[in-house]
């Protein structure tokens, strides 16, 4: 297996396991308890309590019902751009890239400093191998956010993949200095 290939492995764990569960955790701290736990108070945000059920699901990875939940919310609520956030992860869950870029494309479009919806779709670029789109992803999010951890790690990888090595190596310094046990960032810089 190449170098090309393992580092992708490697990025693809990172973009579908841990970034999308730390997202939909914090949409969940935000959301209030579903009905089923006994909440009697409607949420005005989430209207149904669509979005807390999609992200339960989404946590379950049942990801077809969290899509159809996650839509129930956007039709409730369409100016939130966390459901669009929230749906896109869960079409990655299902490998439904289409869908998710532009799921992350309309959370940006409703909230155009949403660091994650920059980050989201930067990994799905990556995913399909769109190198330059995915760095101009990556670079609006550190625009927006320069501490996103996410964002400079997902970077860091498109400049190892691009053989651009110094600033591989500048941005898993940083990585390093703020997560001194990711042993991705350290065998990444290492390669670089």
């Amino acid at each position: 297996m190449n170098t090309y290939r393992i580092g992708t492995v490697v990025g693809l764990a990172i973009a579908l396991v841990a970034y999308p569960g730390e997202n939909l955790q914090a949409a969940k701290r935000k959301a209030p308890p579903p009905q089923a736990q006994g909440n009697t108070r409607a949420n005005p945000k989430d209207p149904g309590g669509h979005s807390a059920a999609g992200v339960e699901f989404a946590k379950k990875k049942e990801y077809d019902k969290a899509v159809e939940e996650f839509t129930k919310a956007i039709e409730a609520e369409p100016g939130d751009a966390k459901n669009y956030f929230n749906r896109a992860t869960a079409y990655r869950g299902l490998n439904k890239l289409t869908e998710a870029f532009n799921d992350y494309t309309k959370a940006i479009e409703v909230d155009q400093k949403m660091v994650p919806a920059y980050v989201g779709r930067g990994e799905v670029l990556l995913q399909q191998k769109q190198l330059d789109n995915a760095l101009a992803d990556f670079d609006k999010a550190l625009q927006i956010s320069a501490n996103d951890i996410n964002a400079r790690r997902f970077r860091a990888f498109v400049y190892l993949s691009k053989s651009e090595w110094q600033k591989a190596i500048e941005d898993y310094n940083v990585v390093i200095q703020r997560l001194s046990n990711d042993g991705g960032a350290l065998e990444h810089r290492a390669f670089a």
